[in-house]
């Protein structure tokens, strides 16, 4: 899924988003998939943009 959103949306992120895009890499994977998917609620620090767009790029999974 990481994968997948990265692939999709990397080029287009400008670079405050790319800072904070590192910044969830460097969470626990299950802490983020588990925000991600909405299981439990994030950080407000990790609570920004590019979470979101990584919640609708999850979304958009499960729906096709």
């Amino acid at each position: 899924m990481i994968g997948g959103f990265a692939e999709r949306h990397l080029a287009g992120l400008d670079e405050g988003q790319l800072s904070r895009f590192e910044e969830l890499l460097e969470c626990n994977d299950q802490d983020l998939l588990s925000w991600i998917a909405g299981v439990r609620p994030a950080p407000t620090v990790h609570d920004n943009d590019v979470l979101a767009m990584m919640r609708e790029f999850e979304r958009s999974l499960r729906r096709s």
